[in-house]
């Protein structure tokens, strides 16, 4: 069903709901779309950054996500970890898109902020 929704464009339409002046009950169903899409299967990973997904990604980092709504960070992150796992993709370009949207930074402050409910994720 992924797939489906996928070929039938829906990661275009899903990917502004993660700007941060949405309610954060709207980035967070945003961020679970995306995780879906990212940990279900490789083909819908693949789409997911074929459409520019990984900019949303970095998105969902930003914002005062800790207090109101650490699911959004944990989801995000696992999403990125999936991209990074990617078999057969060219990690160097991956690693160079995560570079030019800051994503480092801000996944260190994230992981930093929540290592102390969910150690797991950080390590």
């Amino acid at each position: 069903m992924c797939e489906t929704a996928c070929l039938l464009g829906i990661i275009p339409a899903v990917l502004p709901y993660t700007e941060t002046h949405h309610p954060q009950t709207t980035r967070l169903e945003a961020a679970r779309f995306m995780h879906q899409l990212c940990t279900r299967s490789a083909r819908t990973l693949q789409m997911f950054i074929a459409c520019q997904g990984l900019p949303g990604l970095v998105r969902l980092l930003l914002g005062p996500f800790v207090s109101s709504a650490p699911e959004l960070a944990l989801l995000a992150i696992d999403a990125i970890k999936a991209v990074l796992d990617l078999k057969g993709a060219c990690r160097n370009d991956l690693c160079r898109t995560f570079v030019a949207l800051e994503a480092p930074g801000l996944l260190a402050h994230a992981m930093l902020e929540i290592n102390r409910d969910h150690p797991a994720h950080a390590g």
